[in-house]
């Protein structure tokens, strides 16, 4: 949840709230809210009424200052109405008490312990594959809800996303400590009078060990009729098959976390980390006269401007737009297209020349000219195209830095002809 004002109503900084009318849900629905303007001493006039509408006209008809809002869902209709909102998350201010968690009871977990992993290991799954296969999940939702429009279906999806796979912390992960700073936060605001003991609060996954205990009886009733040989020689192949698994998972755990290190995580382009180990590995034979490699440093033109009017998640939509439209002109073999961060993109050509860095600048420059169709809106952009090729004793990050320099030149000359500068 967070908190939703207008920029036409004067608000722009949390403080202004206060003695403002604030429209909460009712009870403690909206714990964090409270507790946020607790930390921050704002005496707001707080209000909880089931039966008032959380929606756009409740502002404009100066009903309230600001009211909570579902951020995966409270931002569209006023995007959609082009009306500007400020909305203050509690997140923003340290303040973090809802995070991927699953829950689950005692009475559940002590009668069927393999039942609880099982579903516990079946629901990150599905919520993995629904958030990374958006267009296939919207087809589902949107039977579901027939009367929403599927654009407002794709922006909750989108938002939500964010929120349940983010970057660092995965799905399901409960920390000790983030469970204390909660209940620390809660004492201070006075909404709870007293903490829990939360040393058994966090679920251990199963162990799967060998239960030598519960099968004693028939071992023993197996070792008066067959060799001892035979029975040391069973035992060391379920060793050797339980070794073979955790080996195997280990190989694949590695995979993912080398994965999630090297690629981006909301385009699926490769990152930095990518970027200078693939640098690393052909500089030798460019050092060498071999290849001649190449750096194209592009910078997107007024994505902030669609960021900041239409917020992250059609910023986020347009990113992956721009990402696959590029990503279908840098196919040669060798070659690679990477995102640094925000808005900058950069392409390594492995083996090329100075016009063969200028035709693909040239090419992806018109592409990004079509205008994009997001979900909210159809946007306009442009990029900005600077590069560097190789010259024999630069560095990896020396041509780096060269084409990010001559990409900001083009930016200080107000994107005048040309747009494509060289280091």
């Amino acid at each position: 949840a967070a908190l939703l004002a207008l920029k036409s109503n004067a608000i722009n900084q949390l403080s202004e709230l206060h003695n403002k009318r604030v429209l909460l849900q009712p009870e403690l629905q909206d714990i964090e809210l409270l507790t946020l303007l607790n930390k921050l001493q704002i005496k707001s006039i707080n209000m909880s009424a089931p039966s008032s509408r959380h929606d756009i006209n409740a502002l404009l008809n100066n009903q309230f200052d600001a009211f909570s809002i579902d951020l995966t869902a409270g931002p569209y209709h006023f995007v959609s109405h082009r009306v500007e909102p400020v909305i203050f998350m509690p997140k923003d201010y340290g303040i973090d008490f809802y995070a991927g968690y699953l829950f689950t009871n005692n009475a559940e977990l002590a009668a069927n312990p393999q039942r609880v992993e099982t579903v516990r290991l079946a629901v990150l799954q599905g919520w993995e594959y629904a958030l990374t296969h958006t267009e296939e999940t919207l087809d589902v939702i949107a039977r579901l809800a027939p009367g929403v429009a599927r654009s407002e279906l794709k922006y909750q999806l989108i938002t939500m996303r964010d929120y349940i796979l983010p970057d660092f912390i995965p799905l399901g992960y409960i920390s000790a400590k983030h469970l204390i700073s909660i209940e620390q936060q809660l004492l201070s605001a006075g909404l709870i009078s007293r903490g829990s003991d939360l040393s058994d609060f966090a679920y251990q996954q199963p162990d799967n060990t060998f239960d030598w205990v519960r099968w004693a009886p028939w071992i023993m009733a197996v070792l008066l009729v067959v060799l001892f040989n035979a029975c040391w020689l069973f035992y060391l192949l379920v060793i050797n098959d339980r070794l073979k698994r955790q080996v195997l998972e280990r190989h694949r755990a590695e995979q993912r976390v080398r994965h999630a290190a090297m690629h981006d995580h909301l385009t699926g382009l490769g990152n930095r980390a990518q970027l200078m180990e693939a640098l690393a590995g052909i500089f030798p034979q460019a050092r060498n006269a071999e290849i001649v490699p190449a750096l194209l440093f592009m910078d997107l033109d007024r994505f902030k401007a669609v960021n900041d009017r239409y917020g992250h998640a059609a910023g986020d939509e347009l990113l992956v737009a721009v990402s696959q439209r590029m990503a279908r002109l840098v196919r040669e073999p060798g070659d690679l297209l990477v995102r640094l961060g925000g808005d900058e993109f950069v392409v390594l050509l492995a083996d090329s020349s100075i016009e063969q860095a200028q035709q693909l600048s040239e090419r992806i420059e018109r592409s990004l000219l079509q205008s994009f169709a997001l979900s909210v809106c159809n946007v306009s952009i442009g990029i900005s195209i600077g590069y560097c090729v190789y010259r024999p004793g630069i560095s990896a990050d020396e041509m780096l830095t060269k084409a990010d320099n001559a990409m900001y030149t083009i930016k200080h000359d107000h994107h005048q002809s040309p747009k494509l500068k060289q280091c």
